[in-house]
Parts: C-alpha cells; structure tokens; sequence
C-alpha cells in the first residue's frame, strides 16, 4: 500500500489565488515531494527523504511569543492518508519506499 504524507505547518502567510502556467508546476514541484523522486534518493525512511530532498519542509515556521522559550515555536504535523499521526518524529516510522508522496 501507498502512502501519502503531508507535513501541516500553520503560518501567517497568504498565497496567491488563481495562479496558472508554469509558474504554478514549479510552486507545487517545491511544495511536493514524489515517489520518483523519493526513490532517486538514499533515503531509508520518509524522514530522511524529506531531509535529503525538501530540507525546507524540517524548519519550524511562525510566530514566536516573546514570553515562551526560544525553542516555542509552530512545528510541522504529520497526517498519513488524512489522520494525524503526530510530530516530526513519526516520519523515521515510515519506510521511503512505502510513500508516494510527501506534501
């Protein structure tokens, strides 16, 4: 079975509505990590496929209370077909091969 990922990072950002062409094919190449290219990897699991392919897809986004600790911070979830299965953590429990495609 196939696996889809999505990493779910709650930022203050706004995009763009409507976009078309070809600068919307590079936008989602960015934004979407695939099994084709999972497997040109050496990845072994999902975490090590997103480290070595969308490094950007690691980094904690959002805002930061001045009053919380400096680590505080928004960080990425992990939903696997639609279900949250928790935090970064939980890509190193899914085998590379196993996903075809990591959002």
């Amino acid at each position: 079975m196939r696996l889809v990922l999505l990493l779910v990072v709650a930022t203050l950002t706004l995009n763009a509505c409507g976009a078309s062409g070809e600068g919307s094919r590079a936008s989602l190449a960015k934004d979407v990590l695939l099994a084709e290219e999972i497997a040109q990897s050496s990845a072994v699991t999902a975490y090590d496929a997103v480290r070595l392919r969308r490094p950007g897809f690691l980094q904690t986004r959002g805002p930061k209370s001045m009053y919380a600790s400096s680590r505080s911070s928004v960080r990425p979830s992990v939903y696997l077909n639609g279900v949250y299965h928790g935090q970064l953590e939980t890509l190193n429990t899914i085998g590379a091969v196993e996903v075809q495609e990591i959002r």
